[in-house]
């Protein structure tokens, strides 16, 4: 899992390149952010069970963000891109987030999922006509804030209780 973190930060970094050239200074900018985000992954148990979907989106996620999106007009920025981030963002998340090993996963996973959506859309209002670098760095941002709506949305109210989540975000070993 350690390799497929680099690989698709750097892929990620790699095709915004070929796509759209940056300066230098941006490239080692995203590179150092891609590394800092592989490195992360690698201490995730130090940080809270939720960590582990904003690592995986923010890799997974923005690498099929961009992949999805690829060599189409509006870049990552169209249906292409959010089905690219979907397809390679949620297998992962999950098999290896530690948020989801509960009862009642598909409820966080729904509310992540859609607030996700919802963020990813806003970053992109408020940085339409933006740099596409900026763009992107916009729409995950957005997407990871997105998530964390569970955070004060109190999901057992939406049906987790229902599904047997008891608390979410106790993790089941």
């Amino acid at each position: 899992m350690k390799k497929a973190f680099w690989f698709t930060g750097l892929a990620q970094v790699g095709l915004l390149a070929i796509q759209y050239p940056a300066g230098t200074q941006l490239l080692v900018g995203a590179v150092l952010c891609a590394a800092v985000i592989s490195l992360l992954w690698q201490v995730r148990r130090v940080i809270p069970p939720h960590g582990d979907m904003i690592l995986i989106m923010t890799a997974f996620g923005g690498f099929g963000m961009v992949l999805g999106g690829y060599g189409q007009p509006a870049c990552h920025h169209s249906w292409g891109g959010t089905v690219g981030m979907l397809v390679a963002s949620l297998p992962p998340s999950l098999r290896f987030a530690r948020c989801l090993q509960v009862p009642g996963r598909y409820a966080l996973l729904a509310l992540d999922t859609v607030g996700m959506l919802v963020g990813m859309a806003c970053g992109h209002r408020l940085a339409m006509g933006a740099d596409p670098w900026v763009m992107h760095g916009a729409m995950l941002l957005g997407m990871n804030l997105g998530m964390t709506l569970h955070f004060v949305v109190p999901i057992e109210r939406f049906g987790a209780a229902a599904l047997g989540a008891g608390k979410v975000g106790a993790i089941r070993r």
